[in-house]
């Protein structure tokens, strides 16, 4: 899946560019295929 988005709905949200939303949270499945949200490390 494919996201856009454009200046305006990053000014709405206070970010400047691309590169200063947050990082998606990783995920995975488990064996019932419900989604598994794995810790954010900081780095």
């Amino acid at each position: 899946m494919t996201y856009k988005t454009n200046k305006e709905f990053l000014k709405m949200f206070g970010y400047t560019s691309l590169e200063d939303l947050p990082e998606l949270p990783r995920y995975k499945l488990d064996e019932n295929q419900q989604i598994i949200i794995e810790e954010m490390k900081d780095e």
